[in-house]
């Protein structure tokens, strides 16, 4: 049987490569600053943010102006008919001095939908009802009248 082989002479450079030397690289005048650079412009800029209070140590937002209501964690639990069933009481005569102040937030921290005298708010949700004028808002619940709540803005 005759085969085609090549002799082992015909293969030069098989196997693992020598290693090559390595090089001293020589970096131009200064650029071993360029690192120091960059971590000084960092902090530099990180303290202008903080001066100028763009940026603040503290977590989460600045509360927002009015009145503020929370559906607690695990308030389906506690009320027989989630959803139907107002989850927190609501006074029922709301009064604001100006428009600035006239807003109403109310925070559903719980996995289902909950109604908060006549406001709905979903799950996990935050509902925000602004009065943005002077006068007498009613605000009417379907589910229960006598949870209809009457906001007064004064200017």
């Amino acid at each position: 049987m005759e085969t085609n082989d090549i002799p082992v002479s015909g293969f030069q450079g098989l196997g693992p490569a020598p290693p090559t030397p390595l090089r001293n690289v020589r970096r131009g005048p200064g650029a071993g600053n360029i690192a120091l650079i960059a971590g000084l412009c960092v902090v530099a800029l990180v303290g202008l943010l903080l001066a100028t209070g763009a940026i603040t140590g503290r977590t989460g937002l600045a509360p927002a102006p009015g009145l503020h209501f929370t559906i607690p964690a695990g308030a389906s639990n506690t009320i027989a008919r989630p959803g139907f069933d107002s989850a927190i009481a609501i006074p029922t005569d709301i009064r604001f001095a100006s428009p600035a102040e006239a807003v109403i937030t109310i925070q559903n921290l719980d996995d289902v939908e909950h109604r908060a005298g006549p406001f709905l708010v979903g799950a996990r949700q935050t509902f925000v009802q602004r009065f943005p004028e002077p006068g007498r808002y009613p605000v009417v619940c379907t589910v229960d009248p006598l949870e209809t709540v009457v906001v007064t803005v004064e200017g």
